[in-house]
């Protein structure tokens, strides 16, 4: 306790320092325009607390902002907005009421707790996450086929989101899944990998300055798309086998038995209500339970110990 109390000291003394030897008045380098690492100044030297972290698409990394990444095209939102309305001025009879979206305002000025905020894309947010003591901004993106619902703050079944169009046609399409490589050798950097299972995949996690490789689940009826690297609509993926018969099934939910006494390794658990779940969270080199919500119109499953598609869960 003694040792942690001095470190926390000396981190918090520096945080209002000028920048030195290229660390941001925000405690960051940037090494280039999407990746950078956290810093802190003792006696003019600079010391790296973290790995290289890296900004998510359509960020630019920033040493001497509020948010470490900025929206690149934040500043053009205005000028794109006036011409976009000058130029469907002659089109308004049959574009006005077409979609209805929730309009992007980007994240707030000061990020000082948890929270989620739409973003210029529909089908992305940004979320404040918790760094140790302080926040850091994130751009995240939903799936493919979801967007962004500003009002339950979950991502949902598209919608109006435009920014993929689908195309329907009467076609054969023929599905080839890429070989599950597993995990490489060694993990350097965040990212994700095929797993041997079509309805899983490895992902390289930043913990700190390390990184730890975790083996992911997709959802009931999803399989992993090492294409786009996320879960999708399970197409070819042949891990669950269902069959359609004429029947009246009854399905009692499992019970819910709460969180172990303790919480000593990573699981999930169910809970009280049948769209929640209990998971225990590594957090550096302890354990936190954590109360999940499944997201709108799902479920959790605890045979899978994943959320699926809704289909008893009465709330």
């Amino acid at each position: 306790m003694k040792i942690f109390l001095v470190f926390q000291v000396v981190i918090i003394s520096t945080v209002s320092l000028y920048q030195v030897n290229g660390c941001g008045t925000n405690n960051v380098e940037c090494l280039t325009d999407t990746t950078y690492q956290f810093c802190f100044i003792v006696d003019s030297q600079v010391t790296y607390v973290d790995g290289v972290m890296t900004c998510a698409t359509g960020t630019t990394c920033n040493e001497n902002g509020t948010y470490v990444c900025m929206d690149s095209s934040s500043t053009d939102s205005t000028s794109t907005t006036t011409t976009s309305a000058t130029t469907t001025t002659t089109t308004a009879t049959t574009t006005d009421a077409t979609t209805t979206t929730t309009t992007a305002t980007g994240p707030p000025e000061t990020c000082t707790e948890a929270g989620k905020y739409p973003a210029d894309a529909c089908d992305q947010y940004w979320e404040c996450l918790a760094v140790m003591w302080w926040y850091e901004l994130v751009l995240q993106s939903c799936g493919t086929d979801l967007s962004y619902n500003s009002t339950s703050q979950e991502c949902v079944a598209n919608g109006t989101c435009s920014t993929t169009t689908t195309t329907t046609e009467t076609t054969t399409v023929t599905t080839t899944a890429t070989p599950a490589t597993g995990p490489p050798e060694t993990c350097t950097e965040t990212g994700k990998y095929p797993a041997d299972a079509c309805d899983q995949y490895w992902e390289c996690l930043a913990v700190m300055w390390w990184y730890e490789l975790v083996l992911q689940s997709c959802g009931t009826d999803l399989s992993y798309n090492s294409t786009s690297q996320e879960c999708v609509a399970n197409g070819t993926c042949s891990t669950t086998t269902t069959t359609t018969e004429t029947t009246t099934v009854t399905t009692t939910a499992t019970p819910a038995t709460g969180p172990p006494d303790t919480c000593t390794e990573t699981g999930t658990y169910t809970a009280d209500a049948c769209n929640q779940y209990w998971e225990c969270v590594a957090v550096m080199w302890w354990y936190e339970l954590v109360l999940q919500t499944c997201g709108t119109d799902q479920a959790y499953n605890a045979t899978s110990q994943a959320c699926g598609a809704n289909s008893t869960c009465i709330l």
